[in-house]
């Protein structure tokens, strides 16, 4: 009984990667991807321009997900160039926009600077100064 289990075992999985060869090699001889000459691109070409145009706005009012999608994808590329022009002018203006020699936080070091010869430290507090 445990020969003819056996038996029955190995036949069953001897058949089985044949059928799946067998499988691969219809599916790549009869796919229409895999033929030479690819019929498609071929069909595409010698289509009339009146029909490729029909085609294309059946498919694009059968799915208009595709044009919204588009559209998401188009204002993100806008964002990200808008955000890097205004990376590019903070850069190229940093001297103007950060070091403003008229500011009050800009002359918080030379005042301490003065002033740590003698026993006050003039600083900023809640808005004001205060010596």
């Amino acid at each position: 009984m445990a020969s003819k289990i056996t038996v029955r075992s190995f036949v069953a999985w001897s058949i089985l990667p044949l059928l799946l060869m067998i499988a691969a090699g219809a599916w790549l001889a009869l796919g229409p991807g895999f033929r030479l000459g690819h019929r498609s691109a071929a069909l595409l070409a010698s289509m009339p321009k009146d029909e490729f145009e029909q085609r294309i706005q059946t498919y694009l009012l059968d799915h208009p997900e595709v044009i919204i999608e588009s559209l998401n994808r188009m204002e993100e590329r806008q964002r990200a160039s808008a955000e890097m022009e205004v990376q590019a002018l903070i850069k190229s203006h940093a001297d103007v926009l950060f070091r403003d020699v008229d500011s009050p936080s800009a002359a918080i070091p030379t005042e301490m600077s003065r002033s740590s010869s003698s026993s006050t430290i003039t600083a900023p507090i809640a808005g004001r100064w205060h010596r």
